[in-house]
């Protein structure tokens, strides 16, 4: 799924194939803390801003609930969630 937004949007990917993204081991850290919920609330929205990340491609079982103050639901299926990040500076 988040292959395709990517190919139809023009956008690139944060997070994509090891050999094929610089800072790979950095940037899968990141992910990882972000998408279990033990990131800071606080250093995710600075990352986010930092690195210009406007949708978040997210598994629709995990738990987002940390970041809801700040990930708005674009589109929901069965299998994943598309957010948007809305963070006022």
């Amino acid at each position: 799924t988040g292959m395709l937004i990517v190919g139809f949007t023009h956008n690139k990917a944060y997070l994509a194939h090891e050999a094929a993204t610089l800072n790979f081991s950095y940037k899968w850290w990141f992910n990882r803390s972000f998408m279990d919920g033990s990131l800071d609330t606080d250093l995710a929205k600075k990352l986010l801003v930092e690195n210009k990340i406007l949708y978040i491609v997210w598994d629709s079982n995990a738990s987002y609930e940390n970041f809801k103050s700040f990930l708005v639901p674009v589109m929901k299926s069965q299998d994943v969630i598309l957010f948007k990040v809305e963070i006022n500076s």
